[in-house]
């Protein structure tokens, strides 16, 4: 492999570890034997560090620890618990809090105009349906009219083509 295929590898998925085993032996094969990929790696790995260089620990206090064990230990439920009792508890703590009630709200608003729109699809199909077969027969019944209307009274045939067909 040459040195700019390495080089695109190291940028891309190497530093990662998301290239492949084999890919990722011939690479470390490569950098042993070539001093100029090895300094490419090594500039890239320190200007990866760089900006977290001067970043300092922060420890958070001990009760926020305590806190989010508890959180953690105290939302999980068994897996042997039936499957109604875990979705009923996810939907617990999901909808059900202080903090988000106005999201609880709007979930069930939006499944309920969601429900009332799909139930009057079929009722709208239905309806326009029946006013577009109301306004075909109208309109037929219209010309049928207007045609026993113009055979009745007198007719007033101005060319040869209209005597011969009427």
């Amino acid at each position: 492999m040459n040195c700019e295929r390495i080089k695109e590898v190291l940028i891309t998925d190497f530093m990662d570890n998301e290239c492949p085993d084999a890919l990722q032996e011939e690479v470390v094969a490569h950098l042993k034997a070539c001093g100029d990929c090895r300094r490419f790696d090594e500039l890239l790995r320190q200007k990866a560090r760089q900006p977290f260089g001067a970043i300092k620990a922060v420890n958070p206090p001990e009760e926020i620890w305590q806190r989010i064990k508890g959180s953690i230990e105290g939302s999980q439920m068994p897996q042997s618990a039936p499957a109604w009792k875990r979705v009923f508890e996810l939907l617990r703590r999901n909808f059900l809090r202080e903090r988000v009630p106005v999201f609880g709200l709007a979930t069930v608003m939006a499944a309920i105009l969601v429900t009332f729109l799909a139930a009057q699809a079929p009722l709208s199909r239905k309806r326009l349906v029946k006013e577009s077969l109301q306004e075909k027969s109208e309109y037929m019944l219209s010309l049928h009219h207007s045609l026993n209307q113009d055979m009745n009274g007198d007719a007033d045939f101005e060319s040869t083509i209209e005597h011969y067909f009427f």
